[in-house]
Formats: structure tokens, sequence, C-alpha cells
């Protein structure tokens, strides 16, 4: 058999292999939705929906960890959990704060209320939601089901590509800013995702980073997520400092943050050894840190 024959043979396996996984892991999620939407219909119910579409996606994660690869669920132990989310908290928190902070420096940046912490507390629900959705998608699922088939590189790429390409109906998110999205958030998420083999760090920085901008700097400027924080301010400034009407996720500030941090963190993967060809196994395997 031609080079050529086993690797497009290996390409329709692997292509069948991530179909199948993803009917069996969209089947609980989509009677989890169905079910949400009729019952807790409404913006107020948005953290209870998003929940159950968790707890369901994990199921069926769960389930075809255990059924097709037949191995422990190690990305989801618990050991060491708090400590690699609160890593991730801390420096999501801290990219926002210095993007932020180059905003206040360069006068776009003003604060003109401050409403209380309570204004952040009430946005947990939503920013805990949509990080845990999102990382346990496209990080957790769609990464580590493209690395096994593709390898590391095209398995990052894609699975940025379409986590960029689902925030693209987001209030005014156009190709551009969705690309752009794409590259910071799938190489800063995807990277810590590598680093450690687990969902804790990538969660951690992913809500880290929504919070701080969302729950404390009301920096966060899509109309599909505008929410005002603890701090009510006035963002004007030149488009490339500030985002303009794509949000601080849009600047330069940001994309260089997101695109060191994440380059940071994806030299530390490679240098564990956590960089991986395509494999030639039957079953994906997992590799701890």
């Amino acid at each position: 058999m031609s080079h050529r024959t086993t690797t497009l043979k290996k390409l329709r396996q692997g292509a069948t292999e991530t179909a199948c996984a993803l009917l069996c892991l969209a089947g609980p999620s989509v009677i989890a939705n169905g079910l949400s939407q009729t019952l807790l219909s409404g913006e107020a119910w948005m953290g209870a929906r998003n929940g159950l579409r968790i707890l369901a996606l994990l199921l069926g994660y769960v389930l075809w960890v255990r059924w097709r690869e037949q191995r422990p669920v190690h990305e989801l132990g618990l050991t060491g959990a708090a400590r690699e989310t609160g890593l991730g908290l801390l420096i999501g928190g801290l990219m926002v704060a210095l993007g932020v902070g180059a905003m206040a420096w360069g006068g776009a940046y003003q604060v003109q209320a401050i409403n209380g912490p309570g204004h952040a507390v009430a946005l947990l629900p939503l920013v805990l939601s949509l990080a845990a959705l999102e990382e346990i998608l496209f990080r957790l699922i769609l990464l580590r089901l493209m690395e096994h088939w593709l390898g590391t590189g095209w398995g990052l790429f894609i699975s940025s590509l379409l986590f960029g390409l689902a925030h693209l109906g987001m209030g005014p998110a156009n190709v551009a800013s969705t690309l752009l999205l794409g590259l910071e958030g799938g190489l800063l998420f995807g990277a810590a995702y590598l680093l450690t083999r687990r969902l804790w760090l990538c969660l951690g920085l992913h809500i880290g980073w929504n919070f701080v901008q969302m729950g404390i700097f009301s920096a966060d400027a899509t109309l599909a997520l505008k929410r005002v924080g603890w701090l009510q301010a006035s963002i004007d400034g030149p488009a490339w400092l500030t985002g303009g009407v794509h949000g601080m996720e849009a600047s330069v500030p940001a994309a260089l943050l997101c695109l060191s941090v994440g380059a940071v963190l994806l030299t530390l993967a490679i240098q564990r050894g956590q960089w991986q060809a395509r494999r030639t196994v039957s079953k994906p395997q997992h590799r701890g840190a």
C-alpha cells in the first residue's frame, strides 16, 4: 500500500471517528438545550440554561472516553484542579488589567462611576457558564480529537479557527475581528490545555479574562455580552488601542498580550514533549503533563 493511500485511509478513519464522537457528544447537549429553552426561557435563566448544557456535554464526554477510549478521564481529575484554575484566573485577570492599563495610559479609559462589587458578582453565572461551555467544546473535545488525527499544529489551528467563527454573530463582529479572536483566544487557551492536558488551567484563564474584562472594568464592547460591571467607564480612543466597536479583545495591546502569553505557554508545552505529530494508533490516547 502506497504512502498516499495509507494517509488517505488514516484521514478517512479520523474523520469518521471525529464525526461519531461529535454525534455522541452532541446528542445529550441537543436534548438539554431543547429542554432548557422550553422550561427556562428568558435572559434571566441564561446561566441555568448554560449549566444544563455543560452537564450534558460533560456527561457525553465522560461516556465517550470511558466507552470508546477505555480509560479514566484524567483531564477532568480534581487533584490539583484548584491550583491550576487559580493560576489561570490570576494570569487571565492580570492580562486584562494590563490591557485596560494601556488604554488608561493612552487616555482612552476613564472611570465615571463605581457601582460596587454586586454588579461584578451578578455576572459570575454568565461568565462561568460561557467559559466552561467553550473550553469543553473547543479544547477538551475539538482540539484533542483534531490533534489525534492531524497532529498538534493542525489541531490547534482548526480548533482556534472554529473558536473564532463561533463568535462571528456576537455584536459587531466581522471576519477580521473573528479571525483575530480565534488567533488570540485559540492560541492562548489551546496552549494552556496542551501544557497540562487538563481542563483547569485553560478554564481558569478564560474565566479570569472574561470576568475581569466585563465584571471589573466593563471593557467588553460587544452588543451580545455588554454588561456594566464594578467600574463604569468611558472608553473612547483610537481603534488600535481600544479595539473600537469590537471591544478590547480586538485592540493591539490585547493581541500582543494574548500572543505573548500563548507563545510562552506553548513553548513550555513543547519543552514538556506535548507537541505531537499525527498518531497512528487506532484510539486516542491521553498524555498527562
